[in-house]
């Protein structure tokens, strides 16, 4: 996202429609589900960001599923193992 951030959204020679036009081009699978349903106008392009950001842009939640992810495998050696772990992470 941070390659779309430079070369698209803060490009001031891009209408809002047509960064949502790349913006859409470039998701797939949930991220794409998400925006489905959004024309490509000037007004949904901040939506769109808006409804990623939401959805999408809160790592310390992700990192948080993540761990407790691992936390659940049938394998898990120690507690220790996993704290350690998401120390690095």
């Amino acid at each position: 996202m941070n390659v779309f951030n430079v070369e698209v959204d803060t490009n001031p020679h891009f209408s809002d429609a047509t960064k949502f036009n790349f913006l859409y081009s470039c998701m797939k699978g949930q991220a794409k589900s998400a925006l489905d349903g959004l024309s490509a106008t000037n007004e949904n392009y901040s939506v769109a960001m808006d409804i990623l950001k939401e959805r999408f842009g809160n790592t310390k939640k992700i990192q948080d599923a993540h761990l407790r992810a691992l936390y659940n495998l049938e394998n898990q050696q120690t507690l220790t193992e996993v704290y350690a772990f998401s120390r690095i992470v």
